[in-house]
């Protein structure tokens, strides 16, 4: 009796939590939306609510593609405040990188559960690094390469065919509903391909450039598609400032001070044989990779 109500020609009705999405959308979305999501727990009541209310009001279709998602849940239950199992995407990024947060959600159908577990957050990480290391190997060979093959090896008609294949099957399930879950798995296929085919260490499949650019653009395109790694899939190694470094930087910083110039370029040198070039400058000197 409390509750706020209002009379209607169907008798006496409360403000609805659906008015409002249908109001909202019609106003800045027009009549029709193309694309309309939601978790799975809106699709009934809310969005057959809001659907009849907006089409009885424009006589136009609402939506033409609903998707609706599977709820994320901890120990079989809805994340939620209200349970006190909420972990925040905020307070996520300040522990995981949002690549691995990402991969993790994607590694799951749309519309399946995912269950938040950190040793899932663990697996997504190892995953995005075997993508990563195949990407590295791929680029590595590559640079080695010649331009011209004069006869491809089995090794290299094996790793076209690997690419062909898993580039295939990831389109088919890209277009089975956003399976990209389904879409990952045949990413890895082409990694465990590589991988094998590397660990043999034919000469074949180092000379076949044409092979390696095949699996190269199909690892690029399958995983640019689902963006698992925001700059792209990586193309070299990032080195790491060692301690070790550091200390060679520090002792050329004080052959310079005391103008031991061949001391200065000995560890020049030195630095420069693991990676990094020395550039100097008004407010000291600067390591970057080369």
């Amino acid at each position: 009796a409390d509750e706020p109500g209002f009379d209607s020609p169907w008798g006496w009705g409360r403000p609805g939590w659906h008015i409002e999405c249908s109001a909202m959308s019609t106003r800045y979305c027009g009549t029709t939306l193309d694309i309309h999501g939601g978790g799975l727990d809106l699709k009934f009541p809310h969005h057959e609510n809001e659907r009849a209310q907006s089409e009885a009001a424009s006589g136009q279709p609402f939506v033409n593609y609903w998707l609706h998602n599977g709820m994320v849940t901890v120990n079989g239950e809805k994340m939620s405040k209200s349970l006190g199992n909420y972990t925040s995407v905020a307070e996520l990024l300040e522990t995981w990188d949002p690549e691995v947060i990402r991969f993790y959600l994607l590694s799951t159908h749309f519309r399946s559960r995912a269950e938040f577990e950190t040793s899932q957050l663990e697996r997504a990480r190892a995953g995005l690094e075997r993508i990563r290391e195949c990407s590295l190997g791929l680029h590595e060979r590559l640079a080695a390469a010649p331009e011209q093959l004069e006869a491809r090896a089995p090794v290299g008609e094996a790793l076209v065919a690997a690419a062909a294949r898993a580039q295939e099957r990831w389109r088919e399930a890209m277009e089975d509903d956003f399976n990209s879950g389904g879409a990952i798995g045949h990413i890895f296929e082409l990694v465990r391909e590589f991988n094998r085919l590397a660990d043999e260490d034919d000469p074949g499949l180092r000379a076949d450039r044409r092979a390696l650019e095949a699996a190269r653009d199909a690892l690029a395109l399958m995983t640019g598609v689902l963006g698992l790694f925001k700059e792209g899939l990586p193309t070299r190694r990032e080195l790491a400032v060692t301690p070790e470094l550091e200390g060679l930087l520090a002792q050329r910083n004080a052959a310079r001070a005391a103008k031991d110039w061949a001391e200065a370029d000995r560890l020049r040198d030195a630095i420069q044989d693991q990676g990094f070039q020395v550039l100097d400058g008004p407010e000291g000197s600067q390591l970057r990779p080369l």
